[in-house]
């Protein structure tokens, strides 16, 4: 599923985000972490060609999104989830500062992070 070619097709995964992370104490600890666990052993679940594709929308979509909110904050990701560009890569670096391939590395070394916890 191509979830972040364009930010306005991201909003069932953040509403799943949203589920998890705003809901109950049982949903922030237990159902995060069994979504976190379940990327693990698949390191394939996100790619970043061309944009940025995940395999599962809900399950990846909330992992991605919860790193998007540690890394840039709340205001920062409403403002790319508004974005009427067509492009992620160009709304991340206007909203961010950060082009996709620093988005990236830095993806990859902060989710190898939380996965170790």
């Amino acid at each position: 599923m191509d979830l972040l070619s364009s930010a306005q097709m991201v909003y069932a995964e953040y509403e799943e985000y949203l589920g998890v992370t705003l809901s109950t104490e049982h949903n922030r600890n237990a159902t995060l972490g069994k979504y976190l666990a379940l990327s693990k052993p698949n390191p394939d679940w996100i790619s970043f060609d061309f944009g940025i594709h995940v395999k599962d929308d809900y399950i990846n979509g909330a992992v991605l999104l919860l790193f998007m909110h540690e890394s840039f904050g709340k205001a920062k990701v409403h403002a790319l989830l508004r974005s009427e560009d067509r492009s992620f890569g160009r709304a991340l670096t206007a909203t961010t500062g950060v082009h996709l391939e620093e988005f990236q590395k830095r993806f990859q070394t902060g989710y190898s992070k939380k996965q170790q916890d």
